[in-house]
């Protein structure tokens, strides 16, 4: 699953040119409010502008997808690139300030999840930050899909798992949680998209 799945992302980037003018997601600048420098990861940097965002405030980005080709598209004054899937990849140790998860965590079974969460706690810094955008139960067409396990479902070659707040602060509960939200809005993607969604917020704090 997880090569078809890769598949369906190489395919979908490779039908997309770049634009360095499109604006990044709002979510992005909730980060300037907490830290504006340091080691940033941008976990699944599939629409790299976010990551073009980053780099120009004066952040080294490490910009993370298993999509060579989303991650062949565009080029960073202060990065690296790191072409992995992020379930099998091995984070090194208290190394970034601040990890950036836009829409790219919810791919995965909850178990897998959580195991994930576990690798990235471990790659954060003592005192510093995650920001974590998801898709939320609540979105109106989730239901539609084939039932895979309680929360998770696919759609042709699409897999998403949708969240509540209770599911994630149960799986942050070794963060500080300072903010978890929900939202309607746009997606703010490549292609137009009318639509508004229903999506979970979450900042949260490596304590000591």
């Amino acid at each position: 699953m997880k090569n078809k799945f890769k598949n369906f992302w190489d395919k979908k980037w490779g039908l997309i040119k770049v634009n360095n003018k499109l604006k990044e997601n709002p979510f992005a600048l909730e980060v300037l409010k907490y830290k504006t420098n340091g080691n940033l990861l941008d976990l699944w940097a599939w629409l790299w502008r976010e990551s073009i965002y980053f780099s120009n405030k004066w952040f080294f980005v490490s910009a993370f997808d298993f999509s060579e080709i989303a991650l062949n598209k565009f080029e960073l004054k202060n990065w690296e690139k790191i072409v992995w899937d992020t379930l099998n990849y091995n984070f090194k140790k208290e190394n970034y300030d601040v990890i950036f998860s836009l829409n790219s965590l919810h791919y995965f079974y909850l178990n897998d999840f959580k195991k994930i969460v576990k690798k990235l706690y471990n790659s954060l810094k003592k005192w510093w930050y995650i920001f974590l955008e998801v898709k939320s139960e609540n979105n109106k067409d989730f239901w539609k899909w084939e039932c895979l396990e309680k929360n998770y479902y696919k759609n042709k070659d699409d897999l998403k798992y949708f969240f509540n707040k209770d599911i994630l602060k149960s799986c942050f509960k070794d963060f500080k949680i300072i903010k978890l939200e929900e939202k309607n809005a746009f997606h703010y993607e490549i292609w137009k998209d009318n639509k508004t969604h229903n999506f979970i917020d979450l900042i949260a704090k490596k304590p000591w």
